[in-house]
């Protein structure tokens, strides 16, 4: 089981870094834990199973692990510990970027084919609403910065672009 003062005998934590205290298998002493997995979240092992590195500083600084860990800002390389926060599912998925399938260009925006409109859309609860109809994305981009702001806990556009 993960404990606090366990991760504290294994790692210090330096501006976002996790830094080896012990010699673990090839890991050197002093060496930054930078292994990525395949989503892109850096990556720690811990008495032979792997952590994400956003989970063990969390771990480290408040002594308990929540069921989500979500950085502020998006970038899942950042894991200074002001740029993470205890999340809901909800919340979490709140701070998604784009699909990658997105045609738009624009998150919480498709072209509506029958229409021949931009939708804008928003998830709510975990639930669809649909915000509107527009003739431009950029109309219907701005109507979902809207709702995000008036439903989610943050808005999209101050933490970052939606594209």
């Amino acid at each position: 089981m993960l404990t606090q003062s366990r991760l504290h005998e294994l790692f210090e934590y330096k501006n976002g870094f996790l830094v080896r205290k012990i010699q673990v298998s090839n890991a050197l002493v002093g060496t930054i834990c930078a292994n990525k997995d395949s989503k892109g979240y850096l990556r720690a092992g811990v008495d032979k199973k792997y952590y994400a590195v956003h989970r063990i500083i969390f771990m480290m600084h408040y002594n308990f692990l929540p069921e989500y860990v979500d950085h502020i800002d998006g970038d899942k390389l950042n894991n200074k510990i002001d740029n993470l926060r205890q999340v809901t599912v909800s919340q979490n998925q709140q701070n998604r970027h784009k699909q990658k399938n997105n045609t738009s260009g624009f998150k919480g925006v498709s072209f509506h084919k029958r229409d021949r409109l931009y939708r804008a859309r928003i998830t709510i609860n975990q639930k669809e609403k649909v915000i509107g109809y527009f003739k431009k994305a950029e109309d219907a981009y701005s109507a979902y910065c809207n709702a995000a702001a008036i439903y989610h806990t943050h808005n999209p556009k101050a933490k970052r672009s939606g594209t």
